[in-house]
C-alpha cells in the first residue's frame, strides 16, 4: 500500500509539473499533488445513491443492480445465535438488525467506487481507499475526485470510500444467496477498515506468518476485532439466520467463516475501535 501511495503522489506530480504557476501557494500546489483521480475513460453514468452512500458513475447497469440488490437482503436479513451477539457488541448497537447495520455502515462508507477507478489488483474483492490515504496524509489532507460527485477532502474517518474490485461482483448459479452474503461481509470488512485510533487507526492488516496460506501477504489481523473478526461473525450470524440457503450455500459460508477466522492471529488482543479523526 505504502508503494501505491508513493506512485498516486508521483504521477500527480508529474502530470502538474508541466502546468505549474511558480507563484502558485506551496501548500495548494501539495494539496494539488493528493489529489486521486480516476483513471477511467468509460461514459459517465448518473447513478441513484443507495440510502446515504453515494456511488461513482462508472459502475456498469449489472454491477449496480448487484449493489442495490445486496442492500436490499441486507434490510431484510435476521441474523442469529451466538455470533450475532457477539456481532451487536463488537460494532457497538443496541440492537441487531438489516436496518441498524445498514445505518452503522452508512456512518463508515460514504462513497463507493468501482475497479475502473484504478489503482486496485485485479485480484482483490475490496478496499477501503480512504483509511490508507487519511493514515498518511493529514495536514494537508488528501482529495479524491469521485466520478460523477466531483472534489471529496479525506479529512475525517467517517468520510469513507471503498472500492470494489471486478472479483466482488461474481455470482455463481446456485450460490446466489451466499453469495449476496459474502459481498455484504466484504462491505463490512472494509468499513471496519474506516475505525480505530494509535497503533489500531484502520485496523491495518498485518503479514500473515510462516505456515499460513497466504504467507507474508497483508492478510491478517493483529487483533481479536478487526475486520476479518467482523466478517467472520457475519458469516456465522448470516449462517444461523439464512433458513432459506441450500445445504451448498451453507458450506460455503462455514467456509468462507473458517477463512476468515484463519487471518485473526490473536484471541485476546483488542485493539481500540474508537475514532482518532471523528
Amino acid at each position: 500500500m505504502k508503494i501505491l501511495l508513493r506512485a498516486c503522489v508521483l504521477l500527480s506530480f508529474i502530470s502538474l509539473l508541466s502546468g505549474c504557476n511558480p507563484a502558485r501557494d506551496s501548500r495548494n500546489f501539495y494539496r494539488d499533488m493528493l489529489v486521486l483521480r480516476s483513471v477511467s475513460d468509460r461514459e459517465c453514468v448518473s447513478r441513484k445513491d443507495i440510502g446515504r452512500i453515494h456511488l461513482g458513475c462508472h459502475f456498469s447497469d449489472e454491477n449496480y443492480a448487484i449493489l442495490k440488490g445486496d442492500f436490499d437482503y441486507l434490510r431484510r436479513m435476521e441474523l442469529r445465535g451466538p455470533a450475532a451477539e457477539k456481532l451487536q457488541q463488537m460494532l457497538g448497537l443496541q440492537t441487531l438488525t438489516g436496518e441498524s447495520l445498514l445505518d452503522w455502515f452508512e456512518d463508515k462508507i460514504q462513497f463507493l467506487l468501482d475497479e475502473t477507478f484504478g489503482y486496485l489488483d485485479a485480484s482483490v474483492r475490496g478496499v477501503n481507499l480512504s483509511s490508507s490515504f487519511l493514515n498518511v496524509y493529514r495536514n494537508p489532507f488528501s482529495i479524491f475526485e469521485i466520478p460523477g460527485h466531483g472534489l471529496v477532502e479525506i479529512n475525517s474517518q467517517k468520510v469513507g470510500v471503498a472500492q470494489l474490485g471486478a472479483p466482488f461482483f461474481k455470482i455463481f448459479v446456485g450460490q446466489e444467496k451466499s453469495d449476496t452474503i459474502k459481498q455484504i461481509a466484504t462491505l463490512f470488512h472494509e468499513a471496519r477498515h474506516s475505525q480505530g485510533r494509535g497503533a489500531s487507526f484502520g485496523f491495518q492488516h498485518i503479514p500473515c506468518p510462516e505456515g499460513h496460506r497466504d504467507v507474508g501477504k497483508f492478510y491478517c489481523d493483529p487483533c481479536n476485532n478487526g475486520a476479518y473478526t467482523i466478517q467472520k461473525l457475519f458469516f456465522d450470524s448470516a449462517l444461523a439466520g439464512c433458513d432459506e440457503c441450500s445445504d451448498m450455500e451453507k458450506i460455503e459460508l462455514s467456509f468462507n467463516s473458517y477463512i476468515s477466522k484463519e487471518s485473526v492471529l490473536s484471541d485476546t488482543i483488542e485493539c481500540d475501535a474508537t475514532l482518532e479523526i471523528p
